[in-house]
């Protein structure tokens, strides 16, 4: 009778070592979602949506360029954000005298709007960047031509930037790249 009782206690208690092993891994089964999260506002120039960057090759003093930065509300809500943010690099260090004179969609922007934005969110006027030792210039046109402040771009809309910036005749020649994007946060402000 013992061997009897021993044989359905070790049946049993199998039996229970099996339950509870598919209770465990039933409960212990986890599912992972992979996902890509990109920017909800998308930029290109001059209507290439694969163009983000625009190198300029080797640009000489006097010389206008002209270029359009398309942006794109690709969220379901509405963003807030600041103005487009265009990073300048070149193979010279900055000294702020580069731009002579800059327009919008037109309209012109006087240059004291221009502000180089530093990696702490901080920021100049760009004709103050002298100091700043830098070949890579990070700027942002003020709307009230004094202060970056936010805003809100509506879910789905459309912009186009038709930048015009005169470059001064003194420029030193060299090779330059604009980038341009959207940032929600000046502290660290890049378009990379």
């Amino acid at each position: 009778m013992n061997k009897k009782y021993l044989t359905f206690g070790i049946v049993g208690l199998f039996a229970m070592a099996m339950i509870t092993a598919g209770v465990v891994s039933y409960i212990s089964n986890t599912s992972t979602i992979e996902m890509s999260v990109e920017n909800p506002v998308q930029t290109w120039i001059n209507g290439d949506e694969a163009q983000i960057s625009l190198d300029l090759g080797t640009v000489l003093g006097g010389e206008t360029i002209n270029f359009i930065v398309n942006e794109r509300n690709n969220a379901n809500t509405n963003i807030d954000r600041y103005n487009l943010l265009l990073v300048v690099t070149s193979d010279n260090t900055f000294d702020g005298s580069e731009i002579v004179s800059v327009s919008n969609n037109g309209v012109p922007v006087p240059i004291s709007a221009l502000k180089y934005i530093r990696a702490n969110g901080n920021y100049i006027d760009f004709t103050n960047i002298a100091g700043e030792n830098t070949n890579v210039a990070t700027i942002m046109m003020a709307t009230d031509g004094i202060n970056l402040a936010q805003f809100t771009q509506s879910s789905g809309s459309e912009k186009a930037n038709d930048i015009a910036i005169e470059l001064n005749a003194g420029l030193i020649p060299g090779n330059y790249v604009i980038d341009a994007c959207v940032v929600y946060d000046l502290v660290g402000a890049t378009c990379n």
